[in-house]
């Protein structure tokens, strides 16, 4: 799923590149890719290296993301291990469930270290993101309604949504494994386990009950919320 949304990212983001290129000729306007003023215009040329740019700059970009992505989607993958192994769990067995929890109470300290990793590389560069983003949507759309060749902007704006929505996609599924790790330790038969088990699971609890949210500079949080909330 990761891998489809990476390339659905890249199709959107060269969808762009090539409406940039090819506007200019449809629309008999000034051969650039963006409309700016420059000291120096060497036409057809000048044209070819400012899409180079913007292609390479885009792939790039998408590329950072997709880091992203891949880091949070191993973490939630992580979590996974711990859920399916609660579920076969049999905790009458008490001495051999004991081992096996010990083993993931240490397993779920290292994805917490490893996410707080993750939310102290990305989290002010995801402000930055979302701040233009934000900036950019806006101004994205008030060209829409002023413009009759809209084709573009339409691209452009699709892209921005698509670069958005990853960040809040995989905050989001990061805190949702949190809580299922939390009802797949509820749901277990718990109850058959012994008292040195029982307290283990109870703090482990206690620490899942803690919502886990990658956050973007203190500002907000990474969530489908702040995504529908900017929207």
């Amino acid at each position: 799923k990761t891998k489809l949304l990476r390339t659905m990212h890249y199709v959107a983001v060269f969808t762009y590149a090539g409406f940039l290129g090819v506007s200019p000729f449809i629309f008999h306007s000034r051969i650039q890719v963006v409309p700016i003023w420059e000291p120096l215009d060497l036409g057809i040329f000048t044209f070819f290296c400012h899409l180079f740019a913007t292609c390479f700059t885009a792939y790039n970009h998408v590329s950072l993301d997709t880091i992203y992505t891949m880091v949070t989607t191993f973490a939630c993958c992580q979590f996974d291990i711990i859920i399916n192994s609660f579920k076969r769990m049999d905790f009458g067995n008490c001495k051999e469930s004991e081992e096996v929890l010990r083993a993931h109470i240490i397993r779920h300290l290292y994805i917490l270290r490893f996410i707080t990793m993750i939310n102290n590389l990305s989290s002010y560069m995801a402000l930055i993101q979302y701040l233009i983003s934000i900036f950019v949507i806006c101004i994205t759309l008030f060209q829409i309604m002023k413009t009759s060749h809209g084709g573009t902007n339409i691209a452009f704006l699709i892209c921005m949504i698509v670069e958005i929505i990853r960040y809040c996609w995989f905050g989001e599924a990061i805190k949702d494994k949190n809580e299922e790790l939390n009802r797949a330790l509820y749901l277990s038969n718990w109850e058959e386990s012994n008292l040195e088990t029982r307290k283990m699971m109870l703090i482990m609890r206690e620490r899942c009950q803690r919502p886990i949210l990658l956050d973007v500079g203190g500002f907000t949080s990474m969530s489908l919320n702040s995504f529908v909330n900017i929207m």
